[in-house]
């Protein structure tokens, strides 16, 4: 017959084979999750487009207008997201640009931009000012920014 002490070894014995399973997992997953911190820490969150020279940095306030874009009737030039066909290929898509002018002389500012998509709706992002430095001067609450777009079959605004 085992004595009570025997058990209680053998108890302590399993949870601690399952405890370094587990800190196995937590380490996997803290590295893991460490790596995605650092490299967000140094991501370049600053778009510049090289067909109209806008730009915006991320922001943490944003909102996105959604819309099916049409320039004299005809489908928007553009690519699916998730492909760099436009940004490979300067020049040969539209492109949404998001803008805030106050009227306080300090012109306008691009808030967003997106190349256009054909296939299906374009996603244009919107920056808020959420108090940093590189927001300054985006969209406070209350404001509508206005939409620009940039024709690639002739490379006007």
């Amino acid at each position: 017959m085992k004595t009570k002490i025997e058990i209680t070894k053998k108890q302590i014995q399993q949870n601690n084979n399952k405890n370094k399973l587990t800190r196995g997992r937590k380490m996997k997953y803290f590295i893991i999750l460490s790596t995605l911190i650092a490299a967000n820490l140094f991501a370049d969150d600053h778009r510049q487009n090289p067909e109209t020279g806008w730009e915006f940095e991320q922001s943490q306030f944003q909102m996105f207008y959604y819309m099916t874009l049409e320039i004299d009737g005809a489908s928007a030039e553009g690519v699916e997201y998730g492909t760099s066909y436009c940004a490979d290929n300067v020049g040969s898509c539209e492109v949404v640009g998001v803008f805030i002018d106050r009227g306080d002389g300090n012109g306008e500012i691009c808030v967003g931009w997106q190349y256009a998509n054909p296939i299906s709706i374009t996603e244009a992002p919107v920056m808020g000012d959420d108090g940093g430095d590189y927001s300054d001067g985006y969209l406070l609450d209350g404001e509508v920014p206005y939409l620009k777009v940039y024709d690639s079959s002739n490379g006007s605004i």
